[in-house]
Order: structure tokens, then sequence, then C-alpha cells
């Protein structure tokens, strides 16, 4: 606790010389003109927010000494009496005398607040030269006038002629001989001077204005007939009916429809005078290069006359230029950005839980979907092996019974039985082997069932050969056990038929080969003692060529049979899919 209350202690008496050293400065501001001059407004605009940004160590007080309504105003004796009157007591730091009748005021005056520091701008003065503790600061308007017409011929390359209105003032006096000196050297440029004109007649000349024109305005404040005039109101008066680039350079008159150009600013002037009055209040002397002019453009009448800015290194502002979409609706966008951010963030989301609902129910069926299809795998598998066990079952009965029979006619016809059953059997364990039900690999399938055959109806000592061709083909379960038993049924009756002699000799052949166009051709040939001259393979008595016959009509095939050494059954086939 000791340390807490030591810590702030020292913060207190580290902070409180700063606090004493904050000095309250009271500026006395005295105008030339009456409040409401533009001219004077734009400068007590730019003095209050000097006050603001030095809240409150500046105060400001303002005094108006009305000259552009001579009825109104006071003589410089009683402006003197009531100054001293009013502010001797008030402690002043700093006077800032603003425009040419405030400061003759405060030069006559010597006795006048003598020991307090005095900043003046006016229009007469030696631009920023200081005696003793006054500071003579000048707006240098003449310089301001060539500028401006050294911009505006950049502006307008095919310029040919200027309307100067000569407003008779004052301030304006120095212009003319400035602006008629500088075009001097441009003879192909006609300077036109307007004094001394009724308000009426000057606005006719102002609309009847040829291109290649522009007008330069100083400030009018009165006509020929001796009426007062607001200068920004005679301005916009000529804007409104000019169809020429209107130039001047007091920036109280920007927004009228004017140019713009190099400008006597009133925020740059108040500033200068006030940092100029403070650097003596805190140095003893007045430092630095204190600027009252500025350039100014407004885009808008840039717009209208389709008008680049110009100036030195870009050093200009531009007034009135309509901020960017994306400025101006700033605060809209982002607000609408986010918006559509949560929307799309819950949109997402709800996306999310839909696609989890649905993942979830996707995985449920799919996993009945695999027990359901192992289970009818099973359930296949299991059939097939029934039938397979059973077919087994069927030829050993037929067997048995061939091994039991005498008869030799018997025998045969139960072995054709049992060669029938070996056919449809082997179909079911190529099945029950194969990966997919769909399909069997018929080089096996042929191969096995000519092998069983052959062990079945042929001894050891038989002369008889069974020699196979058997090509690479898959085929459907129902076209193998067809072909199958085609096959059975040709090579069958080879054997049995064409040798009776049992010839040492014997030779069957068997080929069973895919077209390219997918057509397969089943020959089963001997060399045997070959059909009659008469058998009609149609009109077969028995019962295997009756299979063949039928078996190859359901494939959409042709029969056809050759008696060249021996006998040729050739079996065209068009399985359909």
């Amino acid at each position: 606790m000791k340390k807490f209350f030591l810590t702030i202690g020292i913060l207190i008496l580290v902070v409180l010389p700063g606090f004493s050293e904050d000095k309250q400065y009271n500026i006395l501001i005295l105008h030339s003109r009456s409040a409401d001059f533009p001219w004077v407004v734009s400068v007590n605009t730019a003095f209050e927010k000097i006050r603001e940004e030095n809240f409150p160590h500046v105060r400001f007080y303002f005094e108006f000494m009305n000259k552009n309504f001579p009825e109104d105003h006071l003589g410089d004796g009683i402006w003197k009496t009531y100054l001293a009157g009013k502010y001797s007591e008030l402690n002043l730091s700093l006077i800032i005398a603003e425009g040419t009748e405030a400061v003759d005021l405060m030069k006559q005056s010597t006795n006048l607040f003598p020991g307090i520091p005095k900043v003046h701008r006016g229009d007469n003065l030696i631009k920023n030269t200081w005696t003793g503790n006054r500071l003579y600061l000048t707006s240098n308007i003449a310089n301001a006038a060539v500028s401006t017409i050294k911009l505006a011929m950049e502006q307008n390359p095919e310029l040919k002629t200027i309307l100067l209105i000569n407003g008779g003032t004052q301030a304006t006096k120095p212009v003319i001989p400035e602006v008629t000196q500088y075009l001097g050297a441009y003879p192909e440029i006609e300077l036109d001077i307007v004094s001394d004109f009724y308000l009426k007649d000057l606005i006719n000349t102002v609309s009847g204005m040829e291109k290649e024109s522009i007008i330069l305005y100083t400030l009018v404040m009165t006509d020929k007939s001796g009426t007062s005039f607001v200068p920004r109101d005679v301005l916009s008066q000529i804007t409104a009916v000019s169809e020429v680039p209107v130039y001047t350079f007091w920036n109280s008159l920007l927004g009228t429809g004017t140019v713009g150009r190099t400008m006597l600013d009133a925020e740059t002037v108040a500033r200068g005078m006030y940092r100029a009055g403070i650097d003596f209040l805190k140095t003893g002397e007045y430092s630095g290069s204190y600027s009252t002019m500025a350039t100014v453009w407004d885009w808008r009448v840039l717009k209208q006359f389709n008008l680049p800015p110009t100036g030195e290194n870009n050093s200009y502002t531009i007034i009135n230029k309509p901020e960017s979409f994306f400025k101006t609706y700033k605060q809209e966008l982002i607000v609408l950005s986010l918006i559509i951010l949560a929307l799309f963030s819950l949109g997402i989301s709800f996306g999310l839980i839909k696609y989890r609902k649905i993942s979830k129910v996707l995985s449920i069926q799919k996993d009945e979907l695999e027990e359901l299809t192992s289970h009818q795998s099973l359930l296949l598998k299991e059939i097939d092996h029934r039938v397979k066990n059973n077919l087994t079952l069927l030829r050993s009965l037929v067997s048995l019974q061939i091994h039991e029979s005498s008869n030799r006619e018997v025998k045969d016809n139960l072995q054709i039985i049992s060669n029938r059953i070996i056919s449809i059997k082997n179909l079911y364990e190529d099945l029950f082997r194969a990966e997919s039900v769909n399909e069997i690999n018929g080089k096996k399938y042929f191969t096995d069932l000519l092998t069983q055959i052959q062990e079945g109806m042929l001894m050891e000592s038989s002369g008889i050969d069974i020699e196979m061709n058997i090509s690479e083909t898959r085929l459907s379960p129902k076209d193998a056990m067809y072909i199958g038993l085609m096959a059975n049924e040709l090579v069958t009756n080879a054997i049995k038929y064409a040798f009776p002699d049992e010839s040492e000799n014997g030779r069957i052949a068997v080929s069973f080969l895919e077209d390219s166009d997918g057509a397969y051709t089943l020959e089963v040939s001997d060399n045997g003692t070959g059909l009659p001259q008469d058998f009609d393979v149609t009109d077969g008595k028995g019962l295997g060529l009756k299979i063949v016959t039928q078996l190859t009509s359901q494939l959409s095939g042709e029969l056809e049979v050759y008696r060249e050494n021996g006998t040729r059954f050739r079996v065209k086939l068009h399985p359909k899919n």
C-alpha cells in the first residue's frame, strides 16, 4: 500500500508542473469588415477550429470595424477608446489585425496595448517582415492573380481573351498593373478590363462572351449607381450566365461557380497569423514563412468546362469532389458485408447439419444394403452349393446303376445321362467358385467338361483320343449350359457311333472359338465311319441330336453337317446377351 501511494505522489509531482506551465492565451482578433462579410466568416470559422484544437489554452475575442458599410462604422478615435476600455484589464496575450483598415488603426495607435505582440495582415504590407513585436504579413494578391492567369492559360491552351472585372476595391487595386505587365509577353491574348459599370450591363457583357475566353473576377462591392453589393452574390450572378470559365483568388468565393486557383485562403491565413503569434510568445521572435495562399479547384466547375486540375507538384486541393461509392456508403457496405457473411455462415451451418443428417441416413442405408447384399450372396452360394451337391448325388446314383447293369445299351444310355448331369454340374461348380454370377470362364468350363466325358466313356485301352481347341471366352451361365449340352451330345454321339470297331486311330476334335463379331463357332469332328448318305439331321430319331437342334434354334444359330473323312458338325451361334 505504501508503495502505491508513493507512486501516486511521484506522478502528481511530475504532472502538476506541466499544468502550471500551461498558460491560457487571450487573443484579440480585429477585423476590418463586418461579421457577416464572407471573407470574415471564413477566417473566423478557421479560428474556431484552432480554438477547438487548443482548448482550453486559447481564447479568441472578435471585433468588427464594419468598413464595408461606411455609414455604420465608427471613427478610428472612437475605436481606440472602445478597445482600450474593453480590453485593458483582460490581460491580452496577442492582437491579430486582419485587413488594411484594422492594421492602420493599430499602426496609428502606438500607445494602445504597447507591450502586446501584434500580427498584421493587409494588402499594402511588405511580406513577412517584423519590427519589434509586430509582424507584417501580406497576401500579395497581385501575385495570386498572376498565378491564376498562368494556370488558366495551361487549362485553356486556345485562350484568346481575358475579361478582367475590376471592382475598384482597395484590396484588388495592385492586380491590374501586375496582370497587364505579365500579359505583355503574350500579345496573342487580349486583356479586356471592365471598370465603372452598372451591374446589369456587366451581366449582359458576361453572357455574351465568346469561346476561347475566360473571366478574372476581383471583388465587386458597388457599381456605377453606388449600390452596395456582397461580392459573393455578384459572382453567383456572373457564373450563372457565363458560358466560359470564371476565375478568382478569394477562397470565400468558392462554391459560387468559380473555377478557383491560387487564392487568399481563409484557413491558411488564420493558421499562419496564429502560428506566428504563438511563435513570438514562446520564443520572443517570429520565425518561419507564414503562408496565406493556397491553390484550390472546384471539381464541379472543372467537370463543367472539362478542365484539368493543374499546379506545381500537384500541390492543390479539390473541393466538391464526390466521394467514391465505397467511401460514401462505407458503413452501409460494411454492414451489408457482415449481414451477407452472417447469412453465408448460417447457410453453411444449416448445410453442414443437413449434410450430417443425410450422411448418417446414407451410412445406415449403406450398412443395411451391405448386410442385405452379403445375406443374398450367402443365400445364392448356398443354393448353388445345394444344387451342385444334388447333381453330384444324382450322378453318383446313375453311375451306380451303370455298374450294376449288364446290358450294354442300357449302360450307354445311362452314361449319356451321366454326361448331361456332368455338364450342368460343372457349370454350377464354376459359378460357385467365380467372383461374379453373371459370367464364367468358357475355356475352363469346356475343358473340364470334355475331360470328364473322356474319362467316363473311354477306357484307357481305347484308341480314341479327344483333341480340344478352346479359346478364352467369357460366357453367361445360360449360354454356357446350352453350348455345354450341345458339345456333350455331339461328343457322346461321336464316341458311340463313329467308331463301332473301337479303332485304335480314332480321333475326335472339338473346337470352340469366338469370332470378331461376337458370335461363337462350335465344331465337333471325327475320323470315324461317317453318317449314312440318307441321314437327315433335322429328322434324327435320337434324343441327342434333337437336343442339339433345339438349343441351336434357341441361340439363333445355324447347324451344318459335313461327311468328308468322317463326320463334322459345325454350329454357328449368336447368343442374345
